[in-house]
C-alpha cells in the first residue's frame, strides 16, 4: 500500500472518530436535566423538585437550566450542567437565585 495513501486514511479516520461519535448537545438535555435535580434534591430544601422551563446554552457543552423546589418555602436555583461528547456529565454548578426568608439587610 502507498505510505502516503495510508497516511490520509488514517488521518481522515481519526479526525472523523471522534466528530462521529460526538451526541448533538439537544439529546443530552435529557440527561443533563436528570442530573440538575438530583443535585439540588441532596441540599437541604424540601420538597418537589423539578426543573423549569427549557435550559439554555451556556457554553459549547454546557446547558444552564432553572431548578425549582416547591415545598413549605419556594426556592429556585440556577444549575450550569457541563457535558462531555458522548453526553456524559463532568461538571456541575448551582446556586440558589432567589431568598425564601426576605431580605433583612
Amino acid at each position: 500500500m502507498n505510505p502516503v495513501l495510508f497516511l490520509a486514511v488514517a488521518f481522515a479516520a481519526a479526525a472523523i472518530g471522534p466528530a462521529a461519535t460526538a451526541e448533538p448537545i439537544a439529546a443530552c438535555v435529557p440527561v443533563a436535566a436528570h442530573a440538575a435535580t438530583t443535585l439540588i434534591e441532596r441540599g437541604p430544601a424540601i420538597g418537589q423538585v423539578y426543573v423549569s422551563g427549557r435550559p439554555f446554552l451556556w457554553g459549547p457543552r454546557d446547558l444552564r437550566f432553572e431548578v425549582d423546589v416547591f415545598g413549605p418555602q419556594t426556592y429556585v436555583y440556577g444549575v450550569d450542567v457541563t457535558l462531555d461528547d458522548a453526553c456524559k456529565v463532568v461538571a456541575m454548578n448551582s446556586w440558589l437565585e432567589n431568598n425564601p426568608y426576605g431580605n433583612h439587610w
